[in-house]
């Protein structure tokens, strides 16, 4: 057997350690924040709630999205420290829009791997939490991704019907790009689905995937779930769901992308 050295898989793999050794100091160098993304009425575009999504700050490379890092934080055994920093966080502006009395949400949501449910007694922590910022339990909700809830689908589904006898709302978030199981939307007590973006960027020239979401549809009333579609970025795609369903919620730049804490308030909170 022969290999070839490739150096541009060093260069690669150097830069990923160095990403990952400044994570690591990431939250304490305060470079991490939270932007908000509106989730809206399909009909009458009203604001409902809306979802926590965190970026980093980086020093040299700019703000970075989760999909650049949170797999660097699960190799290097970080995300549940983040996870907690955003919880803090979301927790800490939902007590401070309420003291200003411009709280008007149903709830606000943010991500939480589902590995993590078997971590450091979840639900008692979570919990606890909420009660010191003297928040309901309804206030947050959690989405858990497909894939995630999959890979850990024995282990967490105490954790999450626990969450729920609470109040707590869980939602399953990237809905039909993993392994999708119907099993799992009967076993476990979600309150949302939220369905992927892939199912809708061509919708409107194929009209394969607008049966295809009718489906997934049908599916979700069924179990009484709310639906929420991500990714909505033009006028066409709104007014093919709204006829789909004019109940539907959803999120994305047709509506507004996800902006700063302050600004967030400004214009949606007032």
């Amino acid at each position: 057997h022969v290999a070839y050295y490739d150096s541009s898989l060093d260069k690669q793999q150097k830069e990923l350690f160095i990403l990952q050794h400044d994570l690591a100091y990431a939250i304490k160098k305060n470079q991490l924040g939270l932007f908000y993304q509106p989730v809206v009425s399909i009909d009458k575009d009203a604001v409902c709630s809306a979802e926590a999504l965190i970026r980093w700050e980086h020093p040299t490379r700019g703000f970075l999205s989760p999909q650049d890092f949170i797999p660097l934080a699960i190799k290097a055994g970080l995300l549940s420290h983040i996870t907690w920093w955003v919880l803090d966080n979301v927790c800490q502006h939902i007590s401070h829009w309420k003291k200003e009395e411009k709280w008007n949400l149903e709830y606000v949501s943010f991500n939480v791997n589902a590995q993590q449910f078997v971590e450091n007694d979840f639900a008692r922590e979570f919990l606890k939490k909420l009660r010191e910022y003297g928040l309901k339990t309804n206030d947050i909700m959690i989405e858990i991704t497909e894939r995630s809830l999959i890979d850990n689908f024995d282990n967490t589904e105490d954790v999450i019907n626990e969450l729920r006898r609470q109040g707590v709302k869980c939602a399953i978030d990237d809905f039909g790009i993993g392994y999708s199981s119907l099993s799992y939307l009967k076993k476990l007590s979600f309150h949302t689905l939220k369905i992927d973006k892939e199912f809708i960027k061509n919708i409107e020239s194929n009209p394969k995937e607008v049966h295809l979401i009718s489906s997934i549809l049908d599916i979700g009333r069924q179990f009484n779930y709310n639906i929420i579609i991500e990714g909505i970025e033009n006028e066409q795609q709104q007014e093919m769901l709204r006829e789909l369903d004019p109940k539907l919620r959803y999120q994305g730049f047709h509506f507004c992308k996800a902006i700063d804490v302050e600004e967030f308030g400004k214009r949606f909170l007032q």
